[in-house]
């Protein structure tokens, strides 16, 4: 037995001098990190979480290094982790850099997972999906797309959080080396109105612009006008056509003393720019027709854009200035996301109460004037005609039975009220008295 005891001591007395301490004795925590590869975004603040395999019975104070600086945590009586802020560099290229435990007093550091690469994204390039709008109604779903570009620099899965302006979390999705594009899905709030923004957000940095959700007004398009006053409004569409075919309009107009509103497209307004100021010096007015015309009830927001903006730049341009408040759609098909983009700049949608559908392969003369005249004429109505019709002379006999009639022949500005106005379901605009 006595030879027994001195063995066990003498193994006791080895084991200590190497540093061993069988776990039954041990007093030092195994502290560790989360991983061996740690991600985060450069130019911020990153919390570093450390923890020890149990709780531990006294405050554990602990230290670990980073790019060079010495980082100081202190991990609770009663608790098994701490966690430690460290700032992330600046930087415009991914890169590597390590962070490594510290040995110290009362605890020894995990062989496997004391030390971590720590990879570093610049900030996420993100694309806005849809054009960076939708529009919707207040407590409806929506589902809006982001995609990273530079998403082939993650080592794993970097989720994002979608916040409101108020800085509520509405959803969050990651994005991965083999993720691009991610969707975000929320339901819109019943109290939004108007233009609402989110965007896109990893921890306390905002790491995308502004996504627009616009929500929908169910607003028609101005088909007529309701008024007491003997007036028609003459709208001419110049989609195709050309300057001596606009300025026969114009002529044919001035010696009937007619007024109107010519709807012209990008194109046809980069091609017949000179016309366009003489649209504007005999009296009449110019509206947007879109860039192509091209179908636009189904067009996401960029598209409508693209649309719009260049057609109306052209007519800036070409008229010293003039800013059209008008828009008619392609082929009349407009939607009420359309419309509400519309609404946003400044523009009202203008249908038509009348076609002459001067614009059909198989229409004739004596069909024109049938479609805008005798049961299809009455106080406040708007008629459709094109620049570069076939039957351009039947205008005389339309023109001459409006005067006959006793209808002034004026451009939509001129019908509508005066003040405010209303447009009902039907399209018909109202004056607010």
């Amino acid at each position: 037995m006595k030879r027994k005891c001195a063995l066990l001591v003498s193994i006791a007395l080895f084991l200590a001098a190497i540093g061993f301490v069988p776990a039954a004795v041990a007093s030092e925590a195994a502290l560790y990190l989360d991983a061996t590869k740690l991600q985060y975004l450069a130019d911020m603040e990153h919390v570093v979480r450390v923890t020890a395999k149990a709780i531990v019975e006294n405050d554990l104070p602990f230290t670990f290094e980073y790019d060079g600086q010495l980082y100081s945590g202190v991990i609770p009586a009663g608790e098994k982790e701490a966690f430690v802020p460290i700032t992330i560099k600046s930087t415009e290229a991914f890169s590597k850099t390590m962070l490594a435990l510290n040995k110290g007093e009362g605890y020894r550091v995990s062989t496997s997972r004391g030390k971590a690469e720590v990879i570093i994204i610049p900030d996420p390039v993100i694309v806005l999906g849809q054009g960076g709008l939708s529009v919707a109604a207040a407590g409806t779903n929506v589902r809006i797309s982001f995609e990273m570009e530079n998403h082939k620099d993650l080592s794993y899965q970097l989720v994002l959080e979608l916040r409101d302006e108020e800085g509520n979390v509405l959803d969050a999705q990651p994005f991965s080396k083999e993720k691009k594009e991610t969707s975000f899905k929320f339901s819109v709030p019943d109290d939004w109105t108007g233009s609402n923004y989110v965007a896109l957000w990893f921890g306390d940095k905002k790491v995308s612009e502004d996504y627009t959700i616009e929500i929908r007004r169910d607003i028609s398009a101005v088909y007529s006008v309701d008024t007491d006053r003997r007036a028609v409004a003459i709208s001419v569409d110049c989609g195709s056509g050309n300057e001596k075919s606009t300025r026969a309009w114009l002529d044919l107009m001035d010696e009937y003393n007619v007024k109107a509103t010519y709807f012209v497209t990008g194109r046809f307004a980069e091609n017949n720019r000179e016309i366009l100021k003489e649209i504007l010096d005999r009296g009449h007015e110019i509206g947007n027709h879109s860039w192509s015309h091209a179908a636009m009830g189904g067009m996401e927001y960029d598209e409508i854009l693209n649309e719009i903006i260049p057609t109306n730049q052209v007519i800036f341009e070409a008229t010293d200035g003039y800013v059209p408040k008008f828009f008619r759609a392609p082929g009349g098909k407009w939607s009420y996301s359309l419309h509400t983009v519309l609404q946003t700049l400044d523009l009202t949608v203008i249908q038509w109460s009348f076609d002459s559908k001067d614009s059909f392969d198989d229409i004739t003369a004596q069909r024109i004037y049938w479609n805008v005249t005798g049961k299809n004429v009455h106080p406040g109505a708007i008629y459709l005609f094109h620049n570069a019709t076939p039957c351009f002379d039947i205008m005389d006999d339309v023109f001459e039975y409006y005067k006959q009639n006793g209808y002034e022949m004026v451009s939509i500005s001129d019908l509508l009220p005066d003040g405010d106005y209303i447009i009902d379901k039907d399209g018909v605009v109202h004056a607010v008295e």
